[in-house]
């Protein structure tokens, strides 16, 4: 589940169905988008959403290996299948974008347009390892929390000065 900028929840419907829906803030059923498949606006896996401060939408298509991105009404806008198997995203004030691979995984921080900016971790059991990179989010601080889905922990990373 996210929330956008006006208020608006949507709702990444992946295990059951392959499309995302929208509600607006009291709850009320505005629109859904997507089908199962792996054009543009199609899904295998919605597995997670974010979106940014202008309304964007950042869809995690896990099993078709891309984020997928989309305006507030649901327009498809551009795809990125340069980060592996997207598990998890958040979007950050400052409009960067970090994503979870749960294959490979690694942490991948994102500008807005695509363009890695940092990549960490590895499969492993030490820190910074993970066993299936699975959700992030950040704090205030910038903290990065990364849950695992196998390692069956989270870790928490300090930004770099």
């Amino acid at each position: 589940v996210a929330i956008g900028p006006n208020g608006d929840i949507y709702v990444s419907d992946g295990y059951g169905n392959s499309r995302v829906m929208r509600f607006d803030a009291d709850g009320k059923f505005k629109q859904t988008w997507g089908s199962k498949g792996d054009g543009p606006g199609q899904f295998n896996l919605v597995h997670n959403i974010a979106i940014d401060k202008n309304g964007r939408v950042y869809i995690a298509d896990r099993e078709n290996s891309r984020v997928q991105i989309f305006d507030a009404d649901g327009k498809f806008l551009d795809q990125w299948t340069h980060l592996g198997k997207v598990f998890g995203l958040y979007v950050d004030e400052k409009m960067r974008v970090y994503t979870t691979d749960g294959e490979s995984n690694n942490i991948y921080v994102v500008e807005e347009r695509g363009r890695v900016l940092s990549k960490f971790g590895r499969t492993g059991d030490g820190p910074g390892e993970f066993r299936m990179a699975h959700s992030i989010t950040l704090d205030k601080k910038g903290n990065i929390y990364v849950a695992e889905g196998d390692g069956r922990r989270i870790q928490v990373f300090a930004p770099k000065k």
